[in-house]
């Protein structure tokens, strides 16, 4: 197919968490599109697209990722002697594939007329990352840079994908535009954006967030259901009630799952501190 050429960016930079954003297809959404991203499934993707979830919440690795992204600009222009890179991140956005679409490349490498994507990562351990320092990078950072390349058309030279590990050991993984690969993640991206526009909802699956997105949204909206709670449980989620709110209340006491529904974990944690405030059955409460 031929690459699309991207739009001037707009006066404003596309932010991630915002209405624009979240009815843009990024680089990081089409890993999860084709189900192999480390953060979100098909279907919590759909729903969170959809407005059905808020937007996801900072993560603690996207934040120390972010803070070492000038670091490892240094470590790569000391590494690349003779190349430029961009002083900050680069963004493109298109709508020539049917739908809208944008990547955001953390430098633009160029020296004359040769440009180059050149991504950042941060990784507490490098179990995904090859033997040895192959070049075999996860598969999700792959799509990434893939959709990058193919977006902004800088594709003749390899992505160069950056990861700091554990004791300060970075690597760079060379990351060849494959054409046959951009072209399944626009056509799984455009089906993806068509059952959006359709109301049609992604099967489900049994990865985490996908039973994260299911249990959070039922446990929002439950009481608009026909019936008793413990029988929309057994209905909608085919589980016992007992197991639902073991699976809840772990949900409840984790910090990202807060950070991200709010006003939801705050009522179930004051629900959960006033039921284990109360007296046990037989028990006298003496002054």
């Amino acid at each position: 197919m031929t690459i699309p050429t991207p739009h001037p960016p707009p006066d404003t930079v596309l932010v991630p968490g915002s209405p624009e954003w979240l009815a843009t297809v990024t680089a990081s959404k089409v890993a999860a599109i084709i189900g192999v991203s480390r953060w979100e499934s098909p279907y919590s993707l759909w729903h969170r697209m959809a407005g059905h979830l808020p937007p996801e919440a900072p993560k603690d690795e996207f934040t120390v990722g972010h803070a070492f992204e000038p670091a490892l600009a240094e470590l790569w222009k000391s590494d690349n002697p003779g190349w430029r890179l961009s002083s900050g991140e680069v963004q493109c956005r298109t709508d020539r594939l049917g739908f809208p679409a944008a990547a955001t490349l953390d430098r633009r490498a160029s020296r004359g007329g040769a440009r180059r994507v050149v991504e950042f990562k941060t990784a507490r351990s490098l179990e995904d990352w090859g033997d040895e320092f192959t070049d075999n990078a996860p598969d999700d950072y792959v799509c990434q840079v893939i959709w990058q390349m193919g977006l902004t058309g800088w594709t003749k030279l390899p992505a160069h994908l950056m990861v700091m590990g554990p004791f300060f050991q970075w690597h760079t993984y060379e990351i060849p535009f494959d054409t046959a690969v951009f072209d399944a993640l626009v056509g799984q991206a455009r089906a993806f954006w068509q059952m959006l526009q359709d109301g049609v909802e992604p099967e489900l699956d049994d990865t985490v967030p996908t039973y994260e997105c299911v249990i959070m949204r039922f446990e929002g909206r439950w009481w608009r259901l026909a019936g008793s709670k413990d029988a929309a449980i057994r209905d909608e989620l085919d589980l016992s009630p007992t197991r639902y709110y073991q699976l809840l209340h772990q949900l409840a006491s984790r910090p990202d799952v807060h950070a991200e529904y709010p006003v939801l974990v705050n009522r179930l944690r004051r629900r959960m501190t006033r039921r284990a405030a109360r007296p046990a059955v037989g028990t006298l409460e003496l002054d």
